[in-house]
């Protein structure tokens, strides 16, 4: 494990990002606070984190910490307002908030935690806030790379086996505040994935393709070829799909498979195209894709209407 230096890296500060939504968006449901007041409210949040955890001290040393709280708190302040106006008129409404779950398998046990779950009647949407810069791609869950949002669905569905899956998505805790407006918009909204027919997305969001979701309707109420969107029946062949990748893979570690496969991404973008280039172990690892059998782990790039067709 690395060594903790005494400044914020990117894990605290998405800590602290999480926490601070969690709790705003908890206590917003429960009345305790009105639009009106989201900064006062953040702020006092802050203030009692700050208070409460010692590892958010760097926070309050020397002027760039300083900076970097103000600035966090002006971004979470832009995006609870942002997520608050949508919520005031979506059918949908967030009632489950860090909800754990666990699965009990044959040869193991998977749990996991949801930042937030939205429900309206018998359907749920699931929601998962993020700091960094990953984003949904539909082709790295078909193919058994990306697992995390799908398999949620079980996870949530294990404490509530009565409601269906409408959504799962990733929500950027970006800071929009130095963007140009368009750009900024792009950020604000949801990446993942639909699940249900136009009037229950509209259900969701009545400002569709100006919105949150990652959908547009055309003028005959379909959706655009663009929307990431699926019906129910092939959402379920794609969870039963991944499902059994994560099987396989519990069942290649409990053979010992230790098999050094880094990925090649070529649509990771900077940063993210080969695995060793965000890793911290090069050196105990010694992968050399010079080497004999040094090959990074490709996979099949299929596009999302590939994948839908298969399903």
């Amino acid at each position: 494990r690395k060594r903790k230096a005494y400044a914020i890296d990117p894990s605290d500060l998405g800590n602290f990002f999480h926490k601070i939504m969690e709790r705003a968006m908890l206590d917003y449901s429960q009345g305790l606070f009105d639009q009106d007041q989201i900064s006062s409210h953040i702020r006092k949040i802050a203030k009692e984190l700050l208070e409460e955890e010692e590892q958010y001290e760097a926070f309050l040393t020397g002027g760039a910490g300083k900076y970097l709280l103000e600035r966090s708190l002006m971004t979470l302040e832009s995006l609870l307002a942002y997520i608050i106006s949508h919520s005031e008129t979506s059918q949908f409404k967030p009632q489950f908030f860090e909800q754990s779950f666990m699965i009990e398998e044959e040869k193991y046990t998977f749990r996991g935690i949801i930042d937030r779950v939205d429900i309206l009647e018998d359907h749920f949407v699931a929601i998962d806030y993020k700091t960094g810069g990953k984003s949904f791609d539909l082709n790295k869950v078909f193919q058994g790379i990306d697992l995390q949002l799908m398999l949620y669905i079980d996870g949530f569905r294990a404490k509530k086996p009565d409601l269906y899956p409408a959504g799962v998505f990733y929500f950027r805790l970006h800071d929009p505040l130095g963007d140009e407006k368009k750009e900024a918009q792009s950020f604000l909204k949801y990446d993942g994935l639909f699940i249900g027919e136009e009037s229950l997305a509209q259900a969701y969001d009545p400002d569709i393709g100006r919105g949150l979701l990652p959908l547009k309707i055309t003028k005959k109420g379909d959706y655009s070829k663009s929307s990431k969107v699926l019906d129910p029946e092939q959402a379920e062949k794609l969870l039963e799909r991944s499902r059994n990748f994560a099987r396989d893979y519990v069942e290649d570690i409990l053979k010992g498979s230790m098999e050094i496969l880094p990925l090649l991404d070529p649509r990771g973008g900077p940063g993210f195209t080969r695995a060793c280039d965000s890793c911290d172990f090069a050196a105990i690892c010694r992968f050399d894709p010079q080497a004999p059998g040094g090959d990074y782990s490709k996979f099949e790039e299929l596009s999302d209407r590939e994948i839908r067709e298969v399903l």
